[in-house]
């Protein structure tokens, strides 16, 4: 059975080193004035560099290839990937005033932020796209980028695996660890990978 096509972006599934995720992240600010990306529950993030009134650090979409660049505070390294979205930092996560919001639209006419699944050792899944020459086993162990759409209308991230970006490049978006374990899951167009951000505000790693 061919696999189905739904995309989210990156769901956190466990961490390297505590365990099944339990939905546990930080309050990032989304900042108003970027009218270029919408942000949405499965979205790859990056910091900014600067923060809100109260010190709550600012975070923007990441961008495929955004990787190859520093992995410092301000880099091109990503800082996590949003879970929830909501107007307080505080919850809660959803847009009080408007409860069919549960994801920051690419012009804002107010203050929006995320919980961001921030934790380097995070293993998330991920679906690869349905074009071009699937993945196969041989691509167990190494980097790809994704595919990511700046803005769009739907509830969750349409973020994918580019798969014809695998390499062994430190600056690639994502190691690829293997197939998720699901049933009917199976290597080809759509296969759901588990996959970690390889590079990130606070590490950054060579694929083998």
């Amino acid at each position: 059975m061919a696999n189905s096509n739904r995309p989210w972006g990156l769901s956190p599934v466990k961490s390297l080193i505590a365990g099944d995720y339990d939905g546990r992240g930080n309050a990032y600010h989304i900042l108003s004035t970027d009218s270029t990306s919408s942000y949405h529950i499965g979205d790859v993030v990056k910091l900014s560099g600067t923060g809100d009134a109260n010190g709550i650090a600012d975070i923007t979409k990441f961008a495929a290839g955004d990787a190859s660049g520093s992995s410092g505070i301000n880099g091109g390294g990503p800082v996590g990937v949003i879970v929830a979205i909501g107007t307080s930092p505080k919850g809660p996560w959803i847009d009080a005033n408007d409860l069919t919001k549960i994801y920051a639209p690419q012009v804002k006419t107010k203050e929006y932020y995320a919980l961001v699944a921030d934790d380097p050792f995070l293993v998330f899944d991920c679906q690869e796209i349905g074009t071009g020459t699937a993945l196969d086993a041989t691509a167990i162990g190494l980097n790809a980028n994704l595919t990511i759409t700046a803005a769009h209308t739907g509830f969750v991230s349409t973020s994918v695996i580019n798969n014809a970006t695998e390499a062994t490049t430190i600056g690639l978006d994502v190691r690829l660890l293997g197939l998720r374990q699901l049933p009917g899951n199976a290597f080809g167009a759509y296969a759901r990978w588990l996959v970690m951000l390889n590079s990130h505000a606070y590490k950054m790693t060579t694929g083998v």
